[in-house]
């Protein structure tokens, strides 16, 4: 495993193994390599809140009955680029991986770049996994580019799947606050908290949801 200049928390918890990753605004590119031991449960955590680079990642299950999530957050300023490389190996049978990436792309030249390969190779029998992406534009200019890809050696399986999205801001939704007293400032930080809610609600700390929280809608001032 090789982590480059970012802050990084492991704690145990009652159902495995957290790891939350934090990119500053110029953190280097983020490399984890990993492999997911027999019948554990790791979930990796992956904030860019104004980062210049993202994150490459190559998550091996060679174990049977171990699970894997991904939940990553990011916020892209104006003029910046990050990429997310994503490499997920099924290697065993009846493991499961989950994966999570969204996105707000904040300034009119900010651009995100995000590929993802998930192999279930041959003796990956009863495997069960879902990889999506959702990006939200913010501003005219701003561009996601999202590949999300499977790989199926194996036709035994549980279930597979994948989704890109990629959305401007809703006019519509932003009227609508707006009609009921919020300010378009404050209506829009409504909507961008409910498009990050969903990566910020699998986390077990009520702290570290508060505080990311803060760091997200300080970008948006």
């Amino acid at each position: 495993m090789t982590i480059k200049n970012e802050l990084a928390v492991n704690s145990q918890t009652e159902n495995g193994q957290m790891e939350i990753y934090e990119l500053k605004k110029t953190a280097k590119q983020i490399i984890l390599n990993q492999s997911i031991p027999k019948t554990t449960k790791k979930t990796i955590y992956i904030f860019a809140l104004g980062s210049e680079n993202g994150a490459d990642l190559k998550i091996e299950l060679n174990e049977p009955n171990s699970e894997l999530n991904i939940f990553c957050l990011y916020i892209v300023a104006d003029k910046t680029s990050p990429k997310f490389n994503l490499q997920v190996f099924h290697n065993a049978k009846n493991c499961k991986s989950h994966i999570l990436y969204k996105g707000v792309l904040l300034g009119k030249e900010s651009k995100v770049f995000w590929n993802s390969n998930v192999v279930i190779n041959p003796p990956a029998l009863g495997t069960d996994t879902y990889e999506a992406n959702k990006n939200m534009i913010l501003a005219k200019g701003g561009r996601a580019y999202s590949v999300p890809n499977l790989e199926i050696l194996q036709g035994d399986i549980e279930g597979a799947g994948h989704a890109s999205a990629i959305g401007r801001f809703d006019d519509e939704q932003l009227f609508y606050l707006m009609s009921r007293g919020l300010s378009a400032k404050a209506a829009k930080e409504v909507l961008v908290e409910g498009f990050a809610l969903e990566i910020l609600e699998n986390l077990s700390s009520e702290a570290k949801k508060a505080e990311f929280r803060d760091k997200i809608m300080n970008l948006l001032n």
